[in-house]
């Protein structure tokens, strides 16, 4: 998606969909399907050359496959009129391996590595780990990648962030907070006009055993885990907390959806 302007170089910026080149109905620049050649001598047997964006998001799941439907909703919260135009911000709040694995690199040599980030922080400790992850996400996300994202066409963030946001869960990354960097977030996205989604992506005992709920469960390296584990009362009651914490925090700011 190649943007048309640049964005101003001012406290507040104010781009609409017609700064950045879209019109109603845009299919938001995703790569067409094409050139199928016949092989194997008579059979008809096309293959298929796409985008590495493609080949990276199960077919089932791409919206390339998902039908354009509106939502509905019963608030006011949510403009039913409007377009959302959407990209995740994963692998900052929430460490995943395969999304960032130079941080992971000084694990190779361990016998047990870092596989998630209670583990990363568990390995080096929480000044080391608070030092590292501060560095990181520093970095990982700047004001230069929302203004690009908004010259883009992106109006929507959705923000994955992990039940031990305020660094309080001894259990998890004790004494490491990462809500600064939602509250960054959630100013820079109203900078540009854009709307944040927030998105619980991990509770305590892990709703999937996958790194991008805070803690990796497969093998050779993960424990094994009960998979209702986080469907415990005493779990449940910290994911509630987490969710009505959040919710306080950000109640008033109006592009938060």
């Amino acid at each position: 998606l190649a943007p048309t302007v640049e964005a101003a170089e001012m406290d507040e910026v104010d781009l609409d969909d017609e700064d950045v080149g879209f019109e109603e109905g845009d299919g938001g620049g995703w790569t067409k399907l094409g050139l199928c050649v016949v092989v194997l001598g008579g059979l008809l047997t096309c293959t298929c050359v796409v985008s590495s964006a493609l080949l990276a998001t199960s077919a089932f799941y791409s919206p390339v496959f998902t039908p354009l439907t509106p939502a509905t909703y019963n608030n006011s919260v949510v403009d039913t009129n409007a377009t959302f135009r959407g990209v995740n911000l994963g692998g900052w709040l929430v460490l995943e391996p395969w999304i960032t694995p130079s941080l992971f690199y000084q694990f190779l040599d361990e016998e047990r590595p870092a596989t998630d980030e209670r583990t990363f922080c568990s390995h080096l400790g929480s000044d080391e780990a608070r030092t590292q992850l501060k560095r990181f996400r520093d970095e990982w996300v700047t004001e230069q990648d929302w203004r690009e994202l908004r010259q883009a066409g992106i109006n929507t963030v959705r923000l994955p962030y992990g039940y031990w946001l305020f660094g309080d869960r001894p259990e998890f990354c004790p004494d490491v907070s990462s809500v600064e960097y939602v509250d960054k977030a959630v100013a820079m996205a109203a900078k540009y006009g854009m709307k944040v989604v927030l998105d619980l992506h991990g509770v305590p005992g892990s709703q999937n055993g996958f790194d991008n709920s805070g803690e990796s469960h497969k093998p050779p390296f993960g424990e094994e885990m009960d998979g209702t584990g986080w469907l415990q009362e005493g779990k449940v009651n910290v994911t509630l907390d987490i969710l009505a914490r959040v919710a306080k925090r950000y109640a008033d700011k109006e592009n938060v959806v």
